[in-house]
């Protein structure tokens, strides 16, 4: 939903070129392959490419993972032109649908469909589809591999899928126009929109806070804070923002870099002589910038937190580590990590608070360093606290796909690496945090929080992650349509969380 917002904002607003300084890095020897119709897409340089009579067959290194490219009628709709894809490619392809959804076309497209499938535990597989369509023509691109490979290769992947263009389209940019300004007529559009989509995706309560560079536009809560009962969601109302917590983590880091205990590219081990992960080689290689970077090889590993945390603790968190071992080689492709990025948390604050337990200093750390000088007063890392304030409750669909509320007890999982995902927050509070990233450093009354250069340090591109998307320190970077947006997500057990800012265009929402 909020990357639907974004596009409207841009669209709305107008956009400005993208800032100077800010250098993508230069992407690997990509190809360029086309389709029979002439529709072309771009393929990462190590993967193998055999032509076929309807399209293309894309094969990863280790052959492990294929993607088929199909291209088929679109006339009887996309789902069966994604059936006729799978009949075409795995006669006798019989798994039943998972879920599936169509969404508005876009890079040239009319219309874009995706369909992932059931697979069992034994299998641990990824079976998905994604079609497009122009006119009668669709492209299907069918996914099917181990998970485990579908995740370490997921930037390859996105490339792909992303990159898939129909023949002679020439892709729109907004370098050079003027900016619009959000005004009123805009603003309601805007909020109008907010709550048909929320209605839409039948999310019972949501929170935005949207603003530019003169004002506060949207400020409030659509819905309640839980189906059932009255009470409505405020800009004030607690949510957890899972993921969003990592920028408040490397803004913390960031003012530690200022203070001179150690620099981003300072040996992790040289500040944490006990930091270690499952390779020797790569634990001495790895700086404080890789602890959040998700560039260093380690996997994603989510299952090894989400089911230990009731006899687990930050330091034991920091000790599993030790088990990790990389799955690609160094800076090689995009692996999102939850587990490095809390050791980031937890490391920096012990250059602060040597002594005592390790996740208490880093809640002390991170409140004296960032919420209580930003403002963020409702922002916390007790559950019991914000449960004793006015919060929204989790929901998930039931068996008849209606969002229902379900019970909290899951989201406790996030506290032993809480600097990773951990926090309660409003948006009223985020947007805090998202104005000073505007303000590149510089509070309201001018004073510095935070230096340019540590701040702006986080957003310089780590790692590929699609055609036009890199992860920076703790924030995804994306070129829109030839603008430089900088965001991030975060999703937990019944919660969502997003937020956005363009440094050009002075805009940002949470």
């Amino acid at each position: 939903m909020l990357y639907g917002l974004l596009l409207a904002v841009l669209a709305l607003a107008g956009c400005a070129g993208p800032s100077p300084g800010v250098v993508a890095p230069p992407a690997a020897a990509d190809r360029v392959v086309a389709l029979p119709s002439g529709a072309t897409l771009k393929v990462a340089a190590d993967w193998t490419v055999t032509t076929a009579p309807d399209g293309l067959i894309l094969e990863d290194p280790e052959k492990q993972l294929r993607i088929d490219l199909v291209e088929v009628d679109a006339t009887p709709g996309m789902s069966a032109a994604i059936s006729a894809a799978w009949s075409r490619r795995r006669p006798g392809f019989a798994r039943k649908e998972l879920a599936a959804s169509d969404s508005p076309g876009r890079e040239g497209w009319d219309l874009l469909r995706w369909t992932r499938y059931e697979t069992s535990p034994g299998e641990a597989r990824r079976v998905s589809a994604v079609g497009v369509r122009k006119g009668p023509l669709a492209v299907v691109a069918l996914v099917e591999g181990p998970f485990a490979a579908a995740q370490r290769r997921s930037s390859q992947i996105a490339l792909v899928q992303d990159s898939l263009r129909p023949a002679g389209y020439v892709r729109e940019t907004y370098q050079g126009r003027t900016p619009r300004p959000l005004d009123a007529e805009r603003v309601a559009y805007l909020r109008a929109f907010i709550d048909r989509m929320r209605e839409a995706a039948d999310v019972p309560g949501m929170s935005v806070v949207l603003f530019d560079q003169r004002a506060t536009l949207i400020d409030e809560g659509f819905g309640v804070r839980e189906r059932g009962r009255p009470e409505p969601v405020t800009a004030d109302s607690l949510y957890v923002i899972a993921s969003n917590t990592k920028p408040l983590t490397t803004l913390l880091l960031a003012r530690l870099v200022d203070e001179g205990r150690f620099g981003w590219d300072t040996p992790v081990v040289q500040v944490y002589p006990k930091f270690k992960i499952g390779d020797d080689e790569i634990t001495r290689r790895i700086l404080v910038k890789h602890l959040v970077c998700a560039c260093t090889g380690l996997p994603r590993q989510d299952l090894e937190w989400l089911f230990t945390f009731k006899r687990s603790s930050p330091q034991g968190q920091l000790d599993v580590l030790a088990t990790m071992k990389p799955t690609t080689d160094f800076g090689a492709l995009y692996q999102y990590s939850n587990p490095l990025a809390s050791a980031a948390g937890f490391i920096g604050a012990r250059t602060i608070k040597p002594e005592g337990e390790i996740g208490a200093a880093y809640d002390e750390v991170i409140r004296d360093k960032v919420f209580r000088p930003l403002g963020m007063s409702r922002t916390t890392f007790s559950f019991d606290e914000a449960l004793r304030s006015d919060h929204a409750s989790p929901h998930s669909q039931d068996m008849s796909l209606r969002n229902v509320p379900i019970d909290m007890g899951l989201n406790h999982s996030i506290i032993p690496i809480r600097p990773a995902g951990g926090a309660w927050s409003s948006v009223r509070d985020y947007a805090r945090y998202v104005r000073l990233e505007l303000a590149r450093g510089r509070l309201p009354d001018g004073s510095t929080f935070v230096s340019e250069k540590s701040l702006v340090a986080r957003r310089v591109p780590q790692v590929r992650a699609g055609e036009h998307s890199w992860y920076g320190m703790g924030l995804w970077l994306e070129d829109v349509k030839g603008i430089r947006v900088i965001s991030h997500g975060g999703s937990m057990f019944g919660y969502k969380s997003n937020f956005f800012f363009v440094p050009d265009i002075g805009v940002g929402g949470v």
